[in-house]
């Protein structure tokens, strides 16, 4: 999955640009960053949280994270960041009555979204890339063009899918919705937004889902002082996955929050025109 060409001007560098912050999570150091960058007001939003799952008597530590990007106000993200933990909890318990299994996840995970999405009153949309830590996996969930990556190592694996409408399988869905992808400053769904799946954006009259992309990868396939990176659209606007990944492998000795700010701040000098989020999360 990564194909695309690295970002010229993206250099990993410091800077003081934006509000950020470092945290742990179930014992994971977690730094984030967010910065308005060159747009008129901030749609973006973070998730770092964990939680004690009870299912058939046995309790499983849950540790969940994401990035939220909103379109059309703020108020999608939002939504997502007060409530996705309460639902995935919910749903988790509902379809693992006997116990926890990989299947009984993944469509926890379909379902969280799908339901979240209904549940959502507002006109706004949002983007979700969710990274999730749960009984010895790390699960993605994703649905837009914010992005999740994993550098293991020497290796960078990109966990998310863009949802681009003007890929044909998103688009034949798009299509078979009663919607259609056409150019307006950009091919966009009904002429109007530029990713093919999201959460909120009822005004275009479920022309689009918000069933996820989900990925799994075992825990014991991922050394030790590895860091998922997950990041909004403004950051790879300028870089790629395989360019970012880089630069925290090459700069481990960085702090998650001094990673997150670098990223940040690079992609603003790259001359990014989007509001720029990232978290960094070592494993």
């Amino acid at each position: 999955m990564l194909t695309e060409a690295d970002g010229e001007a993206f250099l990993y560098q410091d800077g003081n640009l934006g509000h950020g912050g470092s945290e742990r999570v179930g014992g994971y150091e977690v730094g984030f960053c967010h910065h308005i960058g060159r747009r008129p007001t901030m749609e973006d939003e973070h998730l770092a949280t964990s939680f004690d799952l009870h299912v058939n008597k046995i309790r499983y530590p849950v540790r969940l994270f994401g990035i939220f990007d909103g379109h059309g106000g703020p108020e999608a993200s939002r939504f997502l960041k007060e409530h996705l933990k309460s639902k995935l909890e919910e749903t988790l318990i509902e379809l693992n009555p006997s116990g926890l299994t990989d299947e009984g996840i993944w469509n926890a995970l379909k379902l969280t979204f799908v339901r979240l999405n209904e549940e959502f009153p507002g006109h706004s949309g949002s983007t979700a890339t969710v990274s999730m830590i749960l009984d010895g996996n790390l699960w993605n969930a994703n649905v837009g063009d914010s992005r999740t990556i994993l550098q293991n190592g020497e290796e960078v694996l990109q966990m998310s899918e863009d949802a681009n409408p003007t890929d044909p399988r998103y688009k034949k869905g798009i299509e078979n919705r009663g919607g259609g992808v056409w150019w307006n400053g950009g091919m966009r769904v009904n002429g109007a937004l530029a990713v093919a799946r999201s959460l909120g954006d009822h005004s275009l009259n479920g022309a689009i889902s918000a069933r996820p992309k989900i990925t799994m990868i075992p825990l014991d396939n991922i050394r030790q002082g590895s860091h998922i990176i997950m990041a909004c659209d403004g950051i790879y606007d300028v870089a790629s996955s395989r360019q970012v990944g880089r630069a925290v492998r090459e700069n481990r000795a960085d702090t998650p929050e001094a990673m997150a700010r670098k990223i940040v701040n690079s992609a603003f000098q790259a001359e990014s025109t989007d509001n720029l989020s990232a978290m960094v999360i070592r494993l």
